[in-house]
């Protein structure tokens, strides 16, 4: 693993990153997606790459993971709320079953 990301810092060098306020609101967003593959751990394997201080880093990730669970709390939400499973005919046909024990 270690030749494969001393290759990628090499590259990464001389792309030229910008201001750590870029650097640390880019991480975060990142890092917010609720997407496969842009959690804490890419997050901060990109903050290695980009030689981000260990402070700076640990603030941007948990920024962002903080976002990310926001995110999918409200879209779960917004979800449950427009399924049937809060219909009032569903629960009816159910009632038997949620309240049996």
């Amino acid at each position: 693993m270690k030749p494969i990301l001393d290759r990628a810092e090499k590259k990464s060098s001389s792309l030229g990153v910008g201001s750590m306020e870029k650097q640390w609101a880019s991480l975060a967003a990142f890092v917010g997606i609720p997407l496969p593959g842009t959690g804490a751990w890419t997050g901060a394997m990109g903050a290695f790459l980009l030689g981000m201080p260990t402070a700076v880093a640990v603030s941007s990730i948990f920024t962002g993971v903080v976002s990310a669970g926001r995110n999918n709390f409200f879209i779960l939400i917004r979800n449950c709320l427009n399924t049937t499973v809060l219909d009032k005919t569903y629960l009816k046909r159910w009632k038997k079953y949620l309240f049996q024990y």
